[in-house]
């Protein structure tokens, strides 16, 4: 008789352990999930950011070559045929390697024009 209540004791202990281990794992994993979501939210915000960033770049680009594409029809009408022509590669060229700065490639366009012009 004496065995089943040592035994019975013995069970609840081990029960008692196994379920603080349960606890302890189950908090463990509720701070790496809080923490992962946290990180989730942070990169969906950076994500974010960087998209807003890459838009405003593609807006730069594509008016720095409106720009470019209206001073070129500028250029071809008021300046002789020679001239014309190798302002239209300067632009192209310009645009080509400096698309992500569209102010210095306007910038850089109005100097060859007043080059340019006190060539004329």
């Amino acid at each position: 008789m004496l065995r089943a209540p040592v035994q019975a004791e013995r069970a609840r202990k081990n029960a008692e352990a196994a379920l603080n281990e349960a606890t302890s794992r189950i908090n463990e994993l509720t701070v790496n999930i809080t923490s992962i979501t946290g990180d989730r939210r942070r990169f969906e915000a950076d994500l974010a950011s960087l998209q807003a960033e890459l838009d405003e770049a593609h807006r730069g680009r594509r008016e720095a070559e409106d720009r470019a594409d209206r001073l070129q029809i500028e250029v071809a009408t008021a300046l002789p045929c020679r001239y014309t022509v190798y302002i239209s590669c300067t632009i192209a060229a310009m645009l080509s390697v400096v698309s992500r700065s569209s102010s210095f490639v306007f910038c850089s366009i109005l100097l060859y024009f007043r080059y340019l012009g006190d060539l004329c």
